[in-house]
C-alpha cells in the first residue's frame, strides 16, 4: 500500500532538495521546498489516501491507526495553540477533544470540559479582545511558539519556588504560620526567581527552542529509526491489506465486537457530546449532574485472557499484580523465603519474554537472532563438498548447519 507519486519523481526531489538544507541551512532554501510544487502535488496525494485509509478501503487495522494518528495530531495541534497564544485554535480543537472524553467515559472530564467549551463558544467580543490582547498562556522567554498554560505556570514558579524543606506539613497546624505563608509566598518565590536568573539558571534570552538543539536532534532521530525497527520487525499496518483489524505484535486478529467499538469511538463520542450539550446545556430537560451514561467501548484491553484455577473450594482467577514483590518483602519477615532463589522466576502469571500482558504469544524479530550469531563468527570457511561424497550435511536458508 504505497501513495502514488509519479514513479518516485516527487519524493526522489523532495529527498534531495531536503538532504542540501541539511548540509547547508537556508531560510530562503527552507522557504523554496516549502512552497513548491512538488511537496503541494505530494500532500494532495498524500489527502487522498488518508481518506480512502479512512474510509476503510485498506481494511481496518490502517484505518484504525490512521485514525490513532489524527488523535496524536489533535493533541499536538492543541498543544500548539497553546505555545503560541492562537485563541481560535484552542476552542477549534478543544471541541474535538470533548467526544473522545465522552467515548471512552471519562465522566467527569467530559462534563465539564463540554461547559468550558460552551463558555468559550458565547464569550462576549470584549472578553475575547481581552484574552488576546493579554493571552491565555503565559510567555516566560523570548523563545518563540513556547507560552504554557496559566496554571501549569503556576505550578512551576510560585508553588515550586514557595516550596519549603518538607512542605507545608510542618506547619500547617499553625493558622498563624499558614497565613503567614500564605501572604509571602509570591515574594518567596519572586527571591528564587531572581537568585536563579543572577545564577544564569534561568535565562529569558534565548530564540531557541531546547528541542532544536544538535543533542535533542539526535535523540529524536534516534526515537524515530526505533519505533521505524518496531514496526519493521512485527507488522506495519500500512503494507498489507488486511480486512480484519490485528495485533501489529503478534499478528492476531482482534475479535469483530472489539473492532467495530474501537473503529467507532469518534462517532459515537460526537453523539453523546450533541445531546450532553443539548439536554443538559441549552434545553436543560435533564439535570447537570446526573451521571452519564456510559459508551461502555470495548477496547484491546477488554479481550485480556485470564486464567482460572480451581480449589478446593472455590475459583480463583490468576491475573499479574503489581505489589506482588510488596508482598513478598513482608512475607520474608515473619517466613524463612529464599528471595534470591525466588527472583530467579518471574513474578507474574506468564513469563514476559514470551507473552505479552493480554495473554498473547510475542512475535520475535528472527533476524535480530541471526545477526547475533553472525556476529560471534569472525570467518566462515568454504566448504568443498564433493571431496567428502560418503558425509551428510544439513543445510536450511543457505547455511550450513552441521
Amino acid at each position: 500500500m504505497q501513495v502514488n507519486t509519479s514513479s518516485g519523481g516527487i519524493l526522489k526531489e523532495l529527498l534531495s532538495s531536503a538532504k542540501d538544507l541539511q548540509i547547508s541551512p537556508d531560510q530562503s532554501l527552507a522557504q523554496g521546498i516549502i512552497s513548491s510544487q512538488a511537496l503541494t502535488q505530494l500532500f494532495a496525494q498524500y489527502e487522498v489516501f488518508k481518506k480512502q485509509t479512512g474510509d476503510g478501503h485498506f481494511g481496518k487495522t490502517a484505518q484504525f491507526w490512521v485514525q490513532y494518528m489524527d488523535r496524536i495530531w489533535l493533541l499536538l495541534q492543541f498543544s500548539f495553540a497553546t505555545k503560541t497564544n492562537s485563541l481560535d485554535l484552542h476552542i477549534f480543537y478543544f471541541q474535538k477533544l470533548c467526544p473522545l472524553l465522552f467515548s471512552m467515559d471519562h465522566q467527569n472530564y467530559a462534563k465539564y470540559f463540554g461547559v468550558y467549551y460552551i463558555m468559550l463558544v458565547n464569550l462576549p467580543q470584549q472578553s475575547k479582545d481581552l484574552l488576546l490582547a493579554n493571552g491565555f498562556s503565559v510567555s516566560r522567554s523570548d523563545t518563540p511558539a513556547s507560552r504554557t498554560a496559566v496554571d501549569m505556570t503556576i505550578e512551576q514558579t510560585i508553588n515550586k519556588h514557595a516550596k519549603t524543606s518538607g512542605g507545608i506539613v510542618g506547619f500547617s497546624r499553625s493558622l498563624p504560620a499558614y497565613y503567614r505563608w500564605c501572604v509571602t509566598r509570591h515574594n518567596r518565590a519572586q527571591y528564587v526567581s531572581a537568585t536563579y536568573q543572577m545564577a544564569n539558571i534561568e535565562s529569558k534570552n534565548c530564540e531557541t527552542h531546547k528541542e532544536s538543539s544538535l543533542f535533542e536532534r539526535k535523540l529524536s532521530e534516534k526515537a524515530v529509526k526505533k519505533t521505524m525497527d518496531t514496526f519493521s520487525a512485527f507488522l506495519n499496518p500500512f503494507d498489507t491489506e488486511r480486512e480484519h483489524l490485528v495485533y501489529i505484535s503478534s499478528g492476531q486478529k482482534v475479535p469483530e465486537d472489539v473492532a467495530d467499538d474501537l473503529l467507532k469511538i469518534e462517532d459515537v463520542g460526537k453523539k453523546s457530546f450533541k445531546e450532553f450539550v443539548d439536554t443538559r446545556l441549552k434545553d436543560k430537560t435533564t439535570r447537570f449532574h446526573k451521571p452519564l451514561t456510559k459508551t461502555k467501548l470495548k477496547t484491546f484491553g477488554s479481550v485480556s485472557k485470564s486464567t482460572q484455577i480451581k480449589s478446593a473450594k472455590n475459583v480463583v482467577k490468576i491475573k499479574a499484580e503489581r505489589n506482588v514483590f510488596g508482598q513478598l518483602l513482608v512475607l520474608s519477615q515473619e517466613y524463612q523465603i529464599d528471595m534470591e532463589k525466588v527472583l530467579k522466576y518471574p513474578l507474574s502469571p506468564v513469563p514476559w519474554s514470551l507473552s505479552s500482558p493480554d495473554g498473547l504469544p510475542l512475535k520475535t524479530n528472527k533476524a535480530t537472532l541471526l545477526h547475533k550469531l553472525e556476529s560471534t563468527f569472525n570467518c566462515f570457511e568454504s566448504h568443498d563438498f564433493s571431496r567428502q561424497p560418503n558425509t551428510a550435511y544439513i543445510i536450511d536458508g543457505n547455511a550450513l548447519l552441521h
